[in-house]
């Protein structure tokens, strides 16, 4: 047996950004180092005890148009991540919708499948876990989990899709976490002022 499960993180950014903000959260999360906190301790013990090791954080969102008011914090927050070891930045874009008078994300959700499915197939993960509540994600994490790594889910309890919580290993509820070091000052980039 491997000393450690080589762990892939993946964000939703825009899906957990909301849910973040809903629940008044920190509004820029150092994912690498709540991911660690989530994994520690009990989770690791349903897996025999064995570490997992965060090799990777992938964190997928569109930047925001020009219109946006907090463009300029969003754009910051996106290079502070892309400075962090270990972690990259992937960008769907921005699609006017025609019945709607916002832009929508276009192709953010199928970077991401794409990204962990082809780490799936190069077999260099063992453990992923996702930062989303939306279900469709769903059959992406049915498939990775039948091709053998585990999966974690991460999400606030009313923003967890039922589908999703179903067909993943693990369920991790943000707001019900009664773990030691979860403060603002865990999981904030510090360098970011929100002013």
């Amino acid at each position: 047996m491997a000393d450690f499960l080589r762990t892939y993180v993946y964000v939703d950014g825009y899906n957990i950004r909301k849910a973040v903000q809903k629940h008044r959260g920190p509004e820029f999360v150092q994912f690498k180092n709540l991911a660690g906190i989530v994994l520690a301790g009990a989770y690791e013990d349903m897996w025999l005890g064995t570490p997992c090791r965060i090799a990777r954080v992938w964190y997928y969102d569109a930047e925001p148009d020009e219109q946006h008011p907090d463009r300029d914090k969003v754009l910051r927050y996106f290079a502070k991540l892309d400075e962090l070891e270990d972690v990259h930045v992937r960008h769907g874009f921005l699609r006017h919708a025609s019945s709607l008078s916002r832009r929508t994300q276009k192709g953010v959700d199928v970077l991401l499948a794409v990204d962990m499915l082809e780490h799936v197939h190069r077999g260099v993960m063992d453990v992923a876990v996702l930062f989303s509540g939306d279900a469709d994600f769903a059959p992406l994490v049915e498939a990775v989990v039948h091709n053998g790594p585990r999966v974690v889910v991460v999400s606030y309890s009313d923003c967890l899709a039922s589908d999703l919580r179903l067909v993943a290993d693990v369920t991790v509820e943000i707001d019900k976490l009664k773990t030691k070091g979860l403060n603002s000052s865990t999981v904030m980039i510090p360098e970011l002022k929100l002013d």
